[in-house]
């Protein structure tokens, strides 16, 4: 059983472990300034939006897989019908 279907993993611990796109370790003297700019990187995007997606990660790892997926679309489907949402994806592309 993978760490991320064990019903006593945290949902925080088992969403790092299904999302790290870095497997390895990063060294001490990076690790604050990493987590900085992924703060900021956070900080600026919509935060209902943020909220919602953190929700839906925590959550769907206790859920099967149509569970989670439902979780997914319902959040997505909010985040596009909010306006601040439908105005950065406008500005997208330009």
């Amino acid at each position: 059983m993978s760490p991320a279907a064990d019903s006593t993993s945290s949902p925080t611990a088992c969403f790092a472990v299904e999302a790290r796109a870095d497997p390895g370790v990063m060294p001490p003297g990076e690790l604050f300034a990493a987590a900085e700019e992924t703060a900021r990187r956070i900080a600026v995007l919509p935060a209902a939006q943020v909220s919602d997606l953190k929700r839906v990660l925590n959550r769907a790892c206790h859920l099967d897989l149509e569970a989670a997926l439902a979780l997914e679309t319902e959040a997505t489907v909010r985040g596009f019908l909010d306006p601040e949402t439908r105005a950065r994806v406008a500005r997208f592309g330009k």
